[in-house]
């Protein structure tokens, strides 16, 4: 079975978030939302489940 996707609640933190970054809010959950990977020559747009949304925010958190 298929796990479910994750969607996005509230802006109000990821505007914020956004913010400090200097980046556009939308875009900012549409990366961890759907994050845009490459397959061959082409890129594909990968839905992520709630897990891997947690690790993503988790690794752009020790990132910056």
């Amino acid at each position: 079975p298929r796990e479910e996707q994750a969607e996005a609640e509230g802006t109000e933190d990821c505007e914020k978030v956004a913010h400090l970054l200097g980046i556009e809010a939308a875009e900012l959950i549409k990366g961890l939302l759907k994050p845009r990977i490459k397959v061959g020559n082409e890129y594909v747009s990968k839905g992520q489940n709630k897990d891997q949304v947690i690790n993503s925010i988790g690794a752009l958190s020790k990132s910056v």
